[in-house]
């Protein structure tokens, strides 16, 4: 990264800059990009057949997680500050996943059901067959030509899943916690 903090620019430049592809060979494009739900407004206006899949993982793990440069890149267009203690970073980590998901499902939801798909990484691990077929479907692809066996032997149980379980949860905001379960997720105390 450049010290110009132009950087996420660049990056989402080359996302979608013009290439040479040969398009027969594809049914469409697309990209794993878990910074996107920042532009998803600029990206819905401007791509009129987008379809946005977002997948979810369990918010409390992703506060627990080593990587927190969402939080650091974009805690502060949340309102969410960076604390001066490493131990409450784990709360700030949690409102910055309630904040952002809220305010990415709820654009995705304006996009429609034929154009928005939220899918939950606990699931698409633990049991990707329905997940995958959720997916197929939603992309309209001819399930004859898809190789959903393969497809669904991509995906193994992260290490990661349910490591929130080994911390205390006493840091967090109780309505926090709670927004977890409201997104699906069983938070276990």
């Amino acid at each position: 990264r450049d010290g110009s903090g132009i950087w996420p620019l660049k990056r989402a430049w080359e996302m979608v800059r013009p290439r040479r592809i040969d398009c027969a060979k594809y049914i469409g494009w697309g990209w794993k990009e878990p910074n996107t739900h920042i532009y998803i407004e600029y990206l819905k206006e401007h791509f009129k057949d987008l379809r946005f899949v977002l997948i979810m993982r369990h918010g409390l793990d992703m506060a627990y997680s080593d990587n927190q440069q969402q939080l650091f890149n974009w805690g502060r267009l949340f309102g969410v500050e960076i604390p001066n203690s490493a131990k409450l970073l784990p709360r700030a980590a949690l409102e910055y996943w309630v904040r952002a998901n809220r305010r990415a499902i709820a654009l995705g939801r304006e996009m429609g059901d034929d154009r928005f798909l939220l899918l939950d990484f606990d699931k698409l691990c633990a049991s990707p067959q329905p997940e995958i077929e959720k997916l197929i479907t939603f992309l309209g692809l001819d399930t004859g030509k898809v190789d959903s066996a393969g497809l669904f032997s991509l995906f193994k149980v992260p290490d990661s899943i349910g490591r929130y379980r080994e911390h205390d949860l006493s840091i967090f905001d109780p309505r926090d916690i709670e927004a977890v379960r409201e997104f699906g997720f069983t938070v276990e105390i």
